[in-house]
């Protein structure tokens, strides 16, 4: 891992743990690994306003870290839909969130699987596969589609716009089950770095898109890598 990520996933364990400390009382110390786990989730719902960090992007990750040292029975929530971008739905570190192969690219709406590279100022046709590793079969499934050409900045949402096809719905998605392919996404790529970004919901398991709307903003590598509900390829 780099140094700076190294750095920066340090100091912001710690200022979640004394803001979380921060929240307690004699009366509200918690009594179970499971409470300081929620402590946790609430210390990040705020935003880090001294640093500009908007909070909300480790929900499911503390969770993951509790889940894996055995909270829950070491098991992931009833319904956990995902994108695989390699760690099979889980939060390993990865350096580079913009290669998820489960999200590709077809010139045509001919539904194959082999990817191609974006034909600017034309309609392309976008695929994505999704799982589900929970116990309960996913329902309500749907899966938004968004779109930049930005080769600095791609906070979310100021500089992603959705695809011409911005929404589709999916099937229920069975626990542990094979991949299910959702498209195709019409979009028009500019001239730029090609990037699309992928975000398949359900009910009980929404995306953390939902969180950074109406002024507040958060750079992809804080979002994308830390949701398993997303998804990102650069194209």
């Amino acid at each position: 891992m780099q140094v700076d990520a190294r750095r920066f996933a340090a100091r912001y364990t710690a200022y979640l743990i004394l803001r979380a400390i921060q929240t307690l009382t004699p009366a509200t110390n918690p009594q179970h690994a499971s409470d300081w786990m929620y402590n946790l989730i609430v210390a990040d719902s705020g935003d880090w306003t001294s640093k500009g960090h908007s909070g909300g992007a480790y929900e499911k990750v503390i969770w993951w870290a509790f889940q894996k040292q055995g909270l829950f029975g070491g098991n992931p929530p009833p319904v956990d839909v995902y994108i695989d971008d390699g760690r099979d739905g889980e939060y390993q570190y990865q350096p580079n969130a913009a290669q998820c192969t489960a999200i590709w690219n077809r010139h045509t709406n001919d539904g194959k699987e082999d990817h191609q590279r974006p034909v600017l100022n034309l309609v392309n046709f976008a695929y994505v596969k999704i799982k589900n590793r929970g116990s309960q079969v996913a329902t309500s499934v749907a899966v938004h589609g968004f779109q930049t050409n930005s080769r600095t900045n791609r906070n979310y949402p100021d500089d992603w716009t959705p695809m011409r096809t911005p929404r589709r719905s999916a099937p229920n998605v069975s626990p542990q089950s094979d991949e299910l392919i959702v498209g195709p996404f019409e979009w028009i790529p500019a001239a730029g770095d090609n990037y699309i970004l992928m975000a398949v919901s359900a009910n009980g398991d929404p995306s953390n898109l939902r969180k950074f709307a109406a002024g507040k903003s958060i750079p992809d590598w804080r979002l994308v890598p830390h949701d398993n509900n997303l998804g990102m390829r650069k194209v």
